[in-house]
């Protein structure tokens, strides 16, 4: 339904409540805009409408930039399901703006610009209610003006074009910003996300699980590998996650073959890198390589829980005599003491590459304490869970495995990177209004 009052227009469908109010406006270049001038209210089953006057300035940067409704903020549950446009529209994304503006530009061909927070907006609703092609969005946009707008989609006069982009401009929009660009906005949206809690007094990733999964690529994907242990051909998620606010931190994306122990670190690096300093790790056995050990107490200072096998058995290279046999091989080298404390020698060892026998150090540790107390050490690795059930929740609820239609690996990454990306944001949004339960819920969208 289409309403039309003196210098307004407004579309709305027959069961919508709220729409936007704009009214067009001549820029500096003499092309006419749309400028957010208030708030409509129509109740089902009325003809008429009254605009709630709003005054903001009509300001048109290289685009035009959507803006936050200024109704109030609904959080939605599963008692209380919101639609996902009306979620995303009260998210405020300019923080990563400079990525969109630096990747989405002006070509030579001077096409039609559309609004990028719009645009990244879209690519996030057509994860959040399981459209799987981009022609799906275009569709379900066409037939829902009111949630177009609500992203940010607003009709200019004077272009012949319609309110929505079609199919193949999101394509488009989404391998321009290419997998560098998500890569930099999952990590502008962890920081953020950081930022906000740390704002509220608590701290994000004080406590990450770390893990990997397995995703299935297409049948003729050319760089999906079989794997006979998960009987499966595609790719592999590393993944790091805040099992204290459900929260994805990052992830490393490979091939299926590729080991788990190799990823630790890096992840751990990557998380240092956005200012995340983790105090206690969970992760099963596969990741407990003695470099690991060694780089994880060393150079992070990080307690870690591992499982531990029932016939794990002490490393010899690893005991006090050995360790201190070890270290006396270098009295001739700069920085020697015959005093030093075992923390010391084993800082030593680490800088002159006997990172193998500081692993064994640590190794034993944790046989002692897993033989010690089983029931404490095993209750303080279950915590891992958490993201295992992360995993199962991307796979069962959000169809991140179903939907799995990017051959290649750049792609396929694009493809799980933006179901992140996705529930980063609805975190954000929550974060952005207050709200620090459920997170990351997004079974509560229809």
């Amino acid at each position: 339904m289409t309403i039309s009052t003196p210098r307004t227009t407004i579309e709305k469908d027959s069961i919508s409540t709220f729409c936007a109010a704009f009214e067009y406006t001549s820029d500096s270049s003499g092309n006419l805009v749309p400028a957010f001038v208030g708030k409509a209210i129509l109740n089902e089953g009325e003809d008429e409408i009254g605009v709630e006057p709003q005054e903001m300035p009509c300001v048109r940067p290289e685009f035009q930039f959507s803006t936050v409704p200024d109704h109030e903020f609904i959080n939605p549950t599963s008692e209380m399901p919101v639609k996902a446009a009306a979620f995303l529209g009260q998210m405020d994304m300019s923080c990563v703006l400079p990525v969109l503006s630096s990747s989405y530009k002006e070509s030579k061909f001077k096409h039609y610009m559309w609004d990028p927070q719009a645009m990244l907006k879209a690519l996030i609703l057509r994860k959040l209610i399981g459209l799987r092609w981009y022609t799906d969005l275009e569709r379900y946009l066409n037939g829902h003006i009111d949630e177009a707008r609500m992203l940010g989609f607003h009709k200019r006069t004077g272009w012949k074009t319609k309110m929505t982009p079609d199919h193949s401009t999101f394509t488009c929009f989404e391998r321009r910003i290419a997998r560098v660009g998500m890569r930099k906005i999952m990590d502008i949206l962890v920081i953020e996300i950081g930022r906000k809690l740390e704002q509220m007094g608590m701290r994000l990733g004080t406590d990450v699980a770390v893990d990997s999964t397995p995703i299935a690529g297409r049948e003729n994907d050319p760089d999906a590998q079989f794997n006979p242990h998960y009987k499966t051909q595609g790719y592999k998620i590393h993944g790091a996650y805040d099992v204290d606010f459900g929260i994805p931190l990052a992830f490393q994306f490979t091939k299926i073959n590729e080991g788990d122990s190799p990823r630790l670190i890096p992840l751990l690096d990557k998380l240092h890198e956005m200012g995340i300093e983790p105090r206690e790790v969970f992760a099963d056995g596969a990741y407990a390589s003695l470099a690991n050990l060694a780089v994880l107490h060393t150079n992070y200072s990080m307690r870690a829980h591992f499982n531990m096998r029932a016939n794990s058995k002490e490393n010899r290279s690893g005991t006090g005599v050995a360790i201190q046999r070890l270290y006396r091989r270098f009295w001739k080298s700069d920085g020697f003491n015959p005093e030093a404390s075992i923390g010391q020698i084993l800082e030593f060892l680490m800088n002159h590459g006997e990172i193998e026998a500081v692993g064994a150090y640590h190794w034993n540790r944790y046989v002692r304490a897993w033989k010690d107390d089983f029931d404490a050490t095993k209750k303080a690795y279950n915590r891992r869970a958490a993201i295992e059930a992360f995993h199962g929740h991307m796979k069962q609820q959000m169809l991140l495995e179903k939907f799995m239609d990017a051959s290649g690996l750049e792609a396929a990454e694009r493809h799980v990177r933006l179901f992140y990306i996705a529930l980063l944001a609805v975190a954000l949004c929550r974060l952005q209004h207050g709200v620090i339960e459920g997170l990351s819920n997004v079974k509560c969208f229809n």
